[in-house]
């Protein structure tokens, strides 16, 4: 509204400039290096407009011009980019609905479009999974690490492998480290305690439990329970 008010007021304007000119037409002459010109004052303002406004409306196209490629660039970049983010979102609905074929092509177009692992990590080691390809899910899983925003999730699919895979001692430690960098985390907290009981580490187990009642993960009647197993099996041991 302000805008449409302003413009309205421009040209009431000029236009009584324009009629205020055309009631005092007056003249004009101009002699220069042997030149005559004689003409009506508001000819003269508006050849004067023209030559102002001409250099201004060139270096307008000049700056649009040497523009318009980093524009363009960059209106490719953000439609590309979004590409990949919905790629990205359809790729883990499939993995979640179980399609593995559709996951990893759509964990590849995404791997290309947004040139960013720590999104499409994720993605890309759970499609692997659903192939069948441990390997390549370990690796991706593996690269995680190097960077502390994913370094968590890699933790969980590498113990999730061991897990698969039967590795205690492996499981154990991948456990410990992923509950260093998320310690409340109460799936953790259950997997890591029926590791160290089936390694026979029962102190650990112990100190274990202790540590995740102070720090609220896991429910009161579940910290005695556990208590109750680690206190059964060490009394079984002493007698």
């Amino acid at each position: 509204m302000r805008r449409l008010l302003f413009y309205l007021i421009l040209v009431g304007l000029l236009v009584a400039g324009a009629v205020w000119l055309a009631d005092r037409p007056g003249s004009v002459t101009v002699e220069w290096l042997g030149w005559r010109v004689a003409t009506s004052v508001p000819v003269l303002l508006v050849a004067l407009a023209i030559v102002a406004l001409v250099p201004a409306l060139a270096w307008s196209i000049v700056a649009w011009t040497v523009r318009t490629p980093a524009r363009v660039a960059l209106r490719y970049r953000e439609g590309r980019t979004q590409r990949g983010y919905q790629a990205l979102t359809d790729g883990l609905a499939a993995a979640a609905a179980g399609q593995a074929k559709e996951a990893r092509r759509l964990a590849g177009r995404a791997e290309r479009m947004l040139a960013d692992p720590a999104l499409t990590a994720v993605l890309s080691a759970q499609a692997a999974q659903l192939a069948g390809d441990a390997k390549g899910a370990h690796e991706r899983y593996a690269a995680m690490l190097e960077r502390p925003e994913t370094a968590a999730l890699g933790l969980r699919g590498l113990l999730r492998e061991a897990l698969d895979t039967g590795e205690v001692g492996a499981a154990i430690d991948l456990a410990q480290r992923a509950r260093a960098l998320s310690p409340a985390d109460p799936w953790l907290v259950d997997t890591l305690f029926d590791l160290l009981v089936r390694a026979d580490r029962l102190d650990e187990a112990e100190s274990l439990v202790e540590d995740a009642a102070r720090r609220r993960a896991m429910t009161d009647a579940s910290a005695e329970h556990r208590r109750a197993l680690v206190g059964n099996e060490l009394a079984r041991r002493a007698q």
